[in-house]
C-alpha cells in the first residue's frame, strides 16, 4: 500500500516527528534513551498482540534513517512481516511530499482468492488511515510552531 500526500510543513519539523514517534515505540518495548540510538542497522525487541496466544514477540530493525529525507523500519514476528516507510521531498519552504508505505508478508495469513479480497479490503482500509496519519503529523507540527 502506498501513499503520496504533500504537506504544508518542512521536511525536517516532519521528520523530527516521525523520529519521536520511533523513539516513543522503542522507549514503550523498554529501550532506555532511544532517541539517542535510532540509526539504520538499530534493532530491539517489543511484545504484540496476537488473538490466539495474547501476545508475540517481535523484531524491530531501523533499516533506513536518514534526517528529513528517509525512515524505513521492519517488524518481524510469527505473525507475519511488516515494512513501514517515509520518503520526505521537500517541495519548497514549508512543503514537502511525503510517500508512505506498508509492505504485509504472507505470514499475516492472506492466501488465494480470500487472501486477494482480504488483502484489497486491507490495503483500501490502510491507505484512509494512512491519509488520517498524515493529516494529524501534519496538524501537530503545525501546532507545536
Amino acid at each position: 500500500m502506498r501513499v503520496v500526500k504533500t504537506l504544508q510543513v518542512s521536511a525536517e519539523a516532519l521528520f523530527g516527528v516521525i523520529a519521536a514517534s520511533a523513539a516513543a515505540d522503542a522507549e514503550a518495548a523498554g529501550v532506555k534513551s532511544a532517541a539517542e540510538k535510532l540509526r539504520e542497522g538499530y534493532r530491539y525487541k517489543k511484545q504484540v498482540p496476537n488473538r490466539r496466544r495474547g501476545t508475540d514477540t517481535a523484531h524491530v530493525t531501523i533499516e533506513r534513517f536518514e534526517r528529513a529525507r528517509a525512515y524505513r523500519s521492519r517488524l518481524e514476528s510469527p505473525q507475519g512481516t511488516y515494512v513501514f516507510s517515509y520518503e520526505l521531498v521537500p517541495q519548497g519552504a514549508g512543503e514537502v511530499e511525503v510517500t508512505y508505505e506498508e509492505e504485509v508478508g504472507q505470514a499475516a495469513g492472506y492466501t488465494g482468492v480470500d487472501g486477494w479480497f482480504g488483502r484489497k479490503l486491507y490495503d483500501r482500509k490502510a491507505k484512509k488511515r494512512a491519509l488520517q496519519m498524515l493529516s494529524a503529523m501534519e496538524g501537530y507540527v503545525a501546532e507545536q510552531g
